[in-house]
């Protein structure tokens, strides 16, 4: 039985554990999501922080 993929389903998850990472976090989503786009591939970019004291989790 072959699965039928819909044309917005998630091909792929980009996973980035965080940490303190306010200076670059931003930048590193914008690379993700670019990287995504640019190869025609449906994705997603979650960022799972580790508590953060930083405001890491307001960028994400």
């Amino acid at each position: 039985m072959s699965q039928q993929i819909l044309p917005n389903s998630i091909e792929v998850s980009v996973v980035m554990p965080c940490l303190n990472e306010a200076e670059t976090l931003k930048a590193c989503i914008s690379k993700a999501l670019c990287c995504l786009k640019e190869n025609k591939v449906v994705g997603e970019v979650i960022v799972a922080d580790n508590g953060s004291k930083d405001g890491s989790i307001n960028i994400a």
